[in-house]
């Protein structure tokens, strides 16, 4: 059975004027070889990345070549780039906007811009694939469904 969520980025829109939190999320998203995303320093959203592969990234002014399934939450306003040359690159995001995100990551002692390195992956694409579906399916509850799992996300990495 072929996944219907296969080449959609989901992207929330803010409806009645209410804030969202999530703004963007898929899992498992194929990149090929070649792969650059940069960064701007003026993008007001925070940035969450699992990454399967090794890679090249840039936050700041720190260089990182990373190992198989590294974390990162970029800070917002921080330029950073992300580069696979010689290979595809398979990998999980979450764009945030709303500045609650800090509390939360501190709750649970984790610091935007640092590379972490989580004993167990296996969870993190199973999690955020249950944050896409929520976004997806924009049942009544989504919001809230999708912010909690996103909390388990980070409760589980911490």
């Amino acid at each position: 059975m072929t996944n219907p969520l296969v080449g959609y980025i989901i992207n929330i829109q803010e409806k009645k004027g209410e804030k969202v939190m999530i703004k963007h999320v898929r899992h498992a998203w194929p990149e090929k070889k070649g792969f650059v995303l940069n960064k701007n320093i003026n993008v007001e959203e925070y940035a969450f990345f699992h990454f399967w592969q090794p890679i090249n990234l840039v936050i700041g002014e720190k260089e990182y070549k990373t190992e198989p399934d590294a974390i990162v939450f970029v800070d917002k306003n921080t330029a950073s780039k992300i580069e696979r040359l010689n290979n595809d690159l398979i990998y999980d995001f979450i764009y945030i906007s709303a500045d609650k995100i800090v509390d939360i990551l501190k709750e649970y002692e984790i610091e935007t811009n640092v590379v972490y390195y989580p004993q167990n992956c296996a969870f993190i694409t199973d999690v955020v694939s249950k944050i896409e579906g929520e976004v997806f399916e924009t049942d009544k509850f989504y919001k809230e469904v999708a912010e909690n799992y996103l909390s388990i996300l980070i409760a589980k990495i911490s």
